[in-house]
C-alpha cells in the first residue's frame, strides 16, 4: 500500500523536471525597442527647379493711324517651359512661407486679317513670362498646398503687314507688367527633391505704345488700350540646394 504514493511522486518529480529542462532551451524574447519619434519633413530652405506645361492668352488691344481705328481681340495657346528658384520657410509648425521667381519661355503668338483695312494683318506676341511672388501655405507630412501672388512682366510684340507681300508695315516690342495670383500642391519624394503641379494666372497692363513705321506708310500708328491675361498650368520639379531640415 505504500509503494503507490512513492510511484506518484517519482512520476510528479520526472515531469517537473522535463519542463524545467524544455524551458531552459527556449530563448527568452529581448524587449520591444522604443519606439522612436517620427520627425516631420520640414520644408525650410532654398531651392532651385524647373517646370513644363501649356499656357493660354487673351489679348486685346486697338490699331489707330488716324484713319483707322480697329479694336482687335486675339487668343491663342502655346507651351510654357522654364526654371524658378526661392526660399520657403516654415512655422508655426505646419504654416510655409517664401519667396520665389521663375521665368518660362513661350511662343503665343497670333496673327489675324484686318476687319477695316484690306490686304492687312495684325499680330500679337507674348514671348515669356517673369513672375516674382509671395508663397503662403499648409504643410502636411510631405505634402505642401500653397497660394501665390505678385508681379507678372512679360515682352510683348506687336506688328501689322502686308497679307500679299509679308511686307511689315508698323511694328513695336517692349516689356510690360502686372499682377499674378496662383495655387499649387508639391510633394516632397525625400529631403532634397520635390514636384507639384501649379496653376497661374496674369494680367499684364500694356497701355498704350507708338509703333515704328515702315517708310511709306501712314505715320503716326499707335497701339492703344491694350492689355493680355495669360493663364499657365505646369508640373514642377525643385531640387533643395540648402541641407535638408527634419526626415521626409
Amino acid at each position: 500500500m505504500h509503494r503507490i504514493p512513492a510511484v506518484l511522486i517519482a512520476a510528479a518529480s520526472t515531469v517537473t523536471f522535463t519542463q524545467i529542462t524544455i524551458a531552459a532551451d527556449i530563448p527568452l524574447k529581448a524587449p520591444a525597442p522604443a519606439s522612436v519619434p517620427t520627425v516631420p519633413y520640414n520644408w525650410t530652405g532654398l531651392y532651385a527647379g524647373g517646370n513644363i506645361g501649356g499656357s493660354w492668352s487673351s489679348t486685346d488691344w486697338t490699331f489707330f493711324n488716324g484713319a483707322t481705328f480697329e479694336p482687335i481681340s486675339q487668343n491663342r495657346s502655346s507651351w510654357v517651359a522654364g526654371g524658378q528658384i526661392g526660399y520657403l520657410y516654415q512655422f508655426n509648425p505646419s504654416w510655409v512661407t517664401g519667396l520665389e521667381a521663375s521665368w518660362s519661355g513661350t511662343n503665343l503668338k497670333e496673327t489675324s486679317a484686318s476687319v477695316t483695312v484690306g490686304d492687312r494683318l495684325r499680330q500679337s506676341k507674348i514671348a515669356d513670362l517673369l513672375l516674382v511672388t509671395g508663397r503662403l501655405g499648409y504643410a502636411s507630412a510631405n505634402w505642401l498646398g500653397y497660394v501665390k501672388g505678385g508681379y507678372a512682366n512679360s515682352k510683348v510684340n506687336f506688328n501689322t503687314s502686308v497679307a500679299s507681300t509679308g511686307l511689315t508695315t508698323t511694328t513695336s516690342s517692349d516689356r510690360d507688367g502686372g499682377w499674378t495670383v496662383g495655387a499649387g500642391i508639391e510633394y516632397a519624394f525625400n529631403p532634397y527633391v520635390s514636384a507639384g503641379i501649379e496653376y497661374n494666372f496674369a494680367r499684364l497692363n500694356i497701355g498704350d505704345r507708338n509703333q515704328v513705321v515702315t517708310p511709306g506708310f501712314v505715320m503716326p500708328e499707335t497701339i492703344t488700350s491694350a492689355h493680355t491675361d495669360i493663364q499657365i498650368v505646369w508640373a514642377r520639379l525643385n531640387v533643395r540646394l540648402s541641407s535638408p531640415v527634419g526626415k521626409y
